[in-house]
């Protein structure tokens, strides 16, 4: 009776907003994840403003409605996969976006799409620099929720970085600014930082102000091959000692390469080569842009078996491409995927990797590893590539991780990059954090949110 008045009262606010068609909410038991919800949810509802937000949240607070906020569904650690009857609250439709050229800001809507942003950005002659490979379907609120990084982080760090204050709703409705749109703010507490990268869990993003750099017209992209691991870390030392900070260091596996080549029918030129960088460089002054690309090609050609430029933006646009769909091309030539972020001291790789080829030799899987190796985090893909059935698979699948987790724990690696917990890593996160930690994260969710509504069972 207490569920059918909060959903009455619901219906009466959104109308047509709030969606209960069966073959709709279906779309919505799965994120990019291998994780699909056992439940349905009980409505989706698509608010416009904070105000809506936060009677949404009134209404699921005063009569005990989980509820679960959503943006475009590419997060890949279930963290938006309802584990329980729920309302799902789809921001999407929350996109206003401004820039404040001025200031060097703009104030975004969760549902702004990032590549809108850095597009709206360049038009005055400022920069975002977060570039996830979803950026052109995901959302800012979800990038928030996730801190969300990608390949220029190597320079330009991740979502965190960039977020000068949120407006928020807090699960029992209250409306409230944390942090706010100067650059500089040590009032208090971050609030704002304990909302970055919380999942959804603690309250709902529905407003952001972005601080924006001065745009780089200049870049120039380096691809180079070598024959291991080892050969690829030492030239990336050399980077790292150079005095020279590229905007990005990608690494790709020969086997990444192939799958792209699966999914495109056509040949990616080298790919035979087992390791494969991308190096970006990129400023203001061509010429110092140029001077730090020939510097790099200087130090790292006695590693590498060739070095390919783009200096021009069509040719970098179509390398970038390929970095870009390697997970889609891994799904492809699979029957089942796994697809995890793990970060390492780089240090700790060519141990890593051994372990990995251990691994699949063991268990009979192909893993194709790719991702931001400046910073040390790889994108793990295991892949199912011979049980058609997946009965072996399911059987396994447990085991491998928790092998995988182990190794990156034993070398000071962590969990997760960019991903997050969700529930694909809750169990492992459980066991492999400090129980102290996993408390105070308890304890931080009774503050916001004492009734569990919000997005719940996530994490851990």
């Amino acid at each position: 009776m207490k569920l059918k008045k909060g959903l009455n009262k619901l219906k009466s606010i959104f109308g047509s907003r709030f969606i209960t068609d069966e073959d709709i909410l279906v779309s919505y038991i799965n994120d990019e994840s291998s994780i699909k919800s056992e439940v349905s949810p009980i409505g989706v509802i698509q608010p416009l403003t904070t105000e809506e937000v936060s009677s949404i949240a009134k209404i699921c607070y005063k009569y005990d409605i989980p509820y679960i906020i959503r943006g475009a569904g590419t997060g890949k650690s279930g963290g938006a996969v309802p584990t329980k009857r729920s309302i799902i609250v789809s921001l999407t439709r929350m996109d206003k976006l401004r820039i404040i050229k001025e200031d060097m800001i703009a104030y975004a809507q969760p549902g702004v799409i990032v590549f809108n942003l850095q597009k709206e950005a360049e038009k005055y002659g400022l920069f975002y620099p977060v570039d996830p490979a979803s950026l052109d379907i995901s959302t800012i609120g979800g990038n928030i929720a996730e801190n969300s990084g990608g390949p220029r982080a190597f320079k330009y760090g991740v979502t965190r970085d960039y977020i000068l204050g949120l407006d928020v709703v807090l699960p029992d409705g209250t409306i409230t600014r944390l942090g706010g749109i100067t650059r500089k703010n040590v009032t208090g507490y971050s609030l704002k930082d304990l909302i970055i990268s919380s999942e959804g869990t603690l309250a709902t993003i529905t407003g952001a102000y972005i601080k924006l750099l001065p745009y780089p017209k200049y870049r120039i992209l380096l691809w180079a091959m070598f024959q291991n691991i080892e050969k690829s870390l030492s030239a990336i030392n050399k980077i790292y000692t150079s005095g020279i900070t590229p905007s990005a260091i990608e690494f790709i596996e020969n086997k990444a390469l192939k799958a792209v080549e699966a999914l495109k029918k056509e040949r990616i030129p080298n790919s035979d080569y087992p390791m494969h960088l991308l190096i970006e460089v990129d400023g203001t002054v061509i010429e110092h842009v140029e001077e730090d690309a020939r510097f790099i090609y200087k130090i790292i050609e006695k590693d590498c078996e060739e070095i390919l430029i783009a200096p021009f933006s069509s040719i970098q646009k179509n390398i970038w491409e390929i970095r870009r769909i390697i997970s889609e091309a891994t799904k492809h030539i699979s029957f089942n995927k796994l697809s995890e972020d793990i970060t390492l001291p780089p240090s700790k790789l060519p141990l890593f990797f051994k372990d990995l080829r251990q691994i699949e030799i063991d268990n009979g899987i192909n893993i194709i590893c790719y991702g931001h190796i400046g910073d040390g985090n790889i994108h793990v893909n295991i892949l199912n590539t011979k049980d058609e059935t997946g009965i072996i698979w399911e059987g396994t699948k447990d085991k491998i991780l928790k092998t995988i987790f182990e190794k990156a724990i034993e070398y000071n690696g962590v969990l997760s990059g960019e991903h997050g917990i969700g529930l694909t890593k809750k169990k492992y996160f459980i066991k492999y954090e400090p129980k102290i930690n996993i408390e105070l994260h308890k304890k931080i969710k009774k503050i916001f949110d004492p009734k569990n509504l919000l997005n719940p069972d996530k994490i851990w």
